[in-house]
């Protein structure tokens, strides 16, 4: 049979940044699993280190459902609206909008829905647009 093929190529800086961006959010999901807190802080460090990747996106999604989960809807809207600054594609933007939009109805401040409702309003077209054209 015969030996395993050696790897014959090392990866590049910017692979081995995905990888260790990868690493980061797993440790960070491992991080004091009892203390949300905790975990939180982790999840936002891995935004903070890798901020232009995707990775980045998604540990800030897992401190949203962690706070959320928590109970806590301000920190969650906080990095709620540190995500919306991400370029997001429309689906994600308009699920992150209506939550944010049920939060700060929720807390009366009704002038930061209305700016909400519109750009809402505007995705919810683009997309509709989108879905015509497919039919």
């Amino acid at each position: 049979m015969g030996e395993e093929p050696r790897r014959t190529w090392a990866p590049g800086p910017h692979v081995r940044r995905v990888l260790a961006a990868e690493e980061a959010f797993k440790a960070a999901a491992r991080t004091a699993a009892g203390n949300v807190d905790r975990r939180v802080q982790a999840y936002v460090a891995v935004a903070d280190q890798y901020a232009d990747l995707y990775w980045s996106q998604r540990a800030l999604r897992a401190a949203i459902d962690l706070l959320d989960r928590k109970g806590d809807a301000a920190g969650a809207d906080a990095v709620r609206e540190r995500l919306l600054r991400t370029p997001l594609g429309d689906p994600e933007r308009l699920q992150r909008l209506q939550e944010r939009l049920t939060y700060l109805q929720g807390i009366g401040r009704g002038e930061e829905a209305e700016g909400l409702s519109v750009e809402i309003a505007e995705i919810r077209a683009r997309l509709a647009r989108l879905w015509k054209w497919s039919d």
